[in-house]
């Protein structure tokens, strides 16, 4: 079997893995997603995956592909469970993603597309930073923690490495990584203040 397909079969199994806890704390009403942001991290995920398949991404674009099925698959829980704070910030921040989906369509350039999925990628970040800010114990740290490592697998799966293949998987391991640093700073701060 070659790596790369190695690579890509450890990034989908721990995608799956790492939102195991996840799940267990929606359903246990401990974590509280933001129905915003997985609903952009979705279609922008299965827009990367798409992307990265005409590129010829190869077994990184499963990683990918994958990893959109399980955003969905928060939303529907979110839906139920899911924070219910939604701010005016966080309706203009879905409807610049959204506006931004045909932006991305019509653009001719793929490294221009890409740069266009990951700004849609950074408003899709900003209502759970939001939220995580305030209420940093609503999340699950080691979900974004191995979301990180799978996109980085996910990188390493790739059959070519281009632009327009790598950005998004490194972008999304890089905030990933950012976010799960700042849930366990807030944590801390949090925790001296009380």
């Amino acid at each position: 079997m070659p790596l790369n397909e190695i690579f890509s079969f450890a990034g989908m199994f721990l995608s799956v893995y790492c939102l195991i806890p996840y799940y267990r704390g929606i359903l246990a009403h401990k974590t509280q997603p933001h129905v915003f942001s997985w609903l952009i991290f979705g279609i922008i995920t299965a827009i990367a995956a798409a992307v990265q398949f005409a590129e010829g991404g190869g077994p990184g674009t499963w990683v990918v592909a994958l990893n959109a099925c399980l955003c969905l698959s928060v939303v529907v829980l979110a839906l139920r469970f899911g924070q219910r704070d939604i701010r005016p910030v966080d309706w203009v921040t879905l409807a610049a993603a959204l506006i931004s989906i045909p932006v991305w369509l019509l653009a001719d350039n793929p490294v221009l597309a890409v740069f266009i999925l990951l700004a849609i990628e950074a408003f899709a970040y900003f209502p759970t930073i939001r939220k995580s800010w305030h209420k940093p114990h609503e999340e699950v740290v080691q979900t974004w923690l191995l979301g990180s490592v799978t996109f980085c697998l996910a990188v390493l799966a790739l059959d070519h490495y281009e632009f327009t293949t790598v950005a998004y998987p490194a972008f999304v391991s890089a905030v990933n990584l950012g976010l799960a640093l700042m849930l366990l700073i807030r944590r801390r701060v949090m925790a001296v203040a009380a």
